[in-house]
């Protein structure tokens, strides 16, 4: 590595000395009048300017040459203690909860485990997800072989190698205090009882999660995620709602989980509610804690998801998939700009136009109230686009367009991973508000992870 950074900077030095002689060579031609000076001149000048495309070409290999070399070095490692693989994977699990990232598919080999890890953008953070790995099995190995040779690599390839391991343990106390539980509802048609009566009849299946991230984990792992069923006292899960019902149902379902789960339960509880399709302009939202009067939205972040895509036999779930992990892409990027406009006046081009959206693009700004959810309009689009995120005002507003409250939530949001929290602010601030003048009365949130699921579904 010593000799490329000695031939680097070597190969700096040329290039420098032939932009000097570059520039001479454009002064002399810009003075010089006589035409067979001038040609002499410019013949110059293009050998000048070849020669330092060359030059500047094999700078860019030589740095990514030696950009790459210290993670040859650490992939030699891993691969010759291949068999502490099983050993290696509770310190890669570790750094990607920590990164919230989803990797797909699963490393099976130690090389591909920095393979993966490679591939997390390290953003604003001072170590790469590479080196928090090292860290993390340094401190975990009990083969002295392996950790000599990782202790060597960190102390020679990373900066502040030292403070690595102090740095991780205040990060993970910070996300421990910061861990997040759900509910998770699901609402899905009874046909049955539907057919019998001269209403649409429901049933809810519901579920606990101490930990969002160590459920995801578990889930892409295909192990056993950690979840606790939920039900009111007296019912069985078999009983059946209208949507009258529904709407006092959950939020007593949500009072259940404070009472029952109150020790595990962190401070920042999240609702996703699985809706059917018919029902995903409902305002659920504001459906009303019976004790407190309050709205579910302005007490928790509650956010829609589709329970149609939980189906095995929903075709677009790898595109579902895919768009999820853009998102994570993007989670400390600008909210507004990771949204696409669409609305239900202009259908006719939309669903190619969602399907041709760049890795930069994972939602939908709905810009006109879908007043109904129809066959083949906006909500069904947005189902089979695969997109996992949607934001829309239920109604439209007397004193100012959607669209432009919907980019100020998404504005006030700043960054992607935001947004949920923001529109919880949203919703509170439109208390002092008339209901037809403030879009917080009639915020939805579509949040839909694939990895975050009921777990029959998963």
């Amino acid at each position: 590595m010593r000799a490329k950074q000695l031939e680097l900077d070597t190969k700096k030095n040329q290039l420098a000395d032939l932009e000097r002689d570059f520039k001479a060579v454009a002064e002399q031609l810009r003075v010089e009048g006589n035409a067979r000076s001038r040609n002499r001149l410019e013949v110059q000048r293009e050998k000048v300017g070849r020669d330092m495309e060359q030059l500047e070409q094999k700078i860019r290999e030589l740095e990514a040459e030696i950009q790459q070399e210290p993670l040859t070095r650490l992939v030699e490692i891993v691969e010759a203690h291949a068999d502490r693989f099983p050993d290696m994977m509770p310190s890669y699990q570790a750094t990607i909860a920590y990164w919230h990232w989803s990797p797909n598919p699963q490393p099976k080999t130690s090389s591909e485990i920095i393979v993966a890890l490679q591939k997390i953008p390290q953003g604003q953070s001072p170590y790469s997800a590479v080196e928090q790995f090292v860290d993390a099995l340094v401190s975990q190995t009990q083969d002295i072989s392996l950790l000599g040779q990782l202790q060597n690599w960190g102390e020679q390839q990373v900066k502040n190698w030292a403070e690595l391991r102090s740095w991780v343990e205040n990060r993970q106390e910070q996300q421990r205090q910061a861990a997040k539980s759900a509910v998770m509802v699901k609402i899905s048609l009874n046909q049955e009882a539907s057919t019998q009566g001269k209403e649409s009849r429901y049933q809810i299946e519901a579920h606990f999660v101490q930990d969002i991230d160590r459920y995801r984990i578990d889930r892409r792992e295909q192990g056993s995620p950690s979840y606790k069923p939920i039900h009111l006292p007296g019912t069985t899960g078999e009983e059946t709602y209208s949507l009258e019902d529904l709407s006092t149902q959950v939020p007593q379902l949500v009072i259940s989980v404070q009472q029952t789960f109150n020790n595990e339960a962190s401070a920042h509880l999240e609702i996703h509610i699985f809706l059917p399709l018919e029902l995903m302009n409902q305002d659920v939202d504001c459906w009303m804690f019976h004790d407190t009067e309050r709205p579910l939205g302005h007490e928790y972040n509650v956010v829609l998801r589709y329970a149609e895509r939980l189906s095995r036999n929903y075709r677009k779930y790898p595109n579902w998939v895919d768009k999820w992990q853009h998102h994570q892409d993007l989670l400390q990027e600008c909210a507004l700009q990771a949204f696409v406009s669409g609305d239900n006046q202009h259908l006719r081009g939309l669903p190619n136009a969602l399907n041709d959206v760049d890795q930069t693009i994972v939602g939908l700004k709905v810009i006109q109230a879908p007043l109904q959810v129809e066959r083949g309009g906006i909500f069904e689009v947005l189902y089979w686009s695969g997109l996992p995120l949607a934001i829309w005002g239920r109604c439209n507003l007397t004193n100012s367009c959607n669209e432009t409250e919907l980019d100020q939530v998404l504005r006030a949001a700043q960054r992607l991973e935001l947004l949920p929290d923001q529109v919880q602010r949203t919703r509170c601030a439109a208390l002092e508000h008339e209901q037809d003048c403030h879009i917080g009365h009639h915020l939805s949130l579509l949040w839909d992870d694939p990895y975050l699921v009921p777990p029959k579904s998963a």
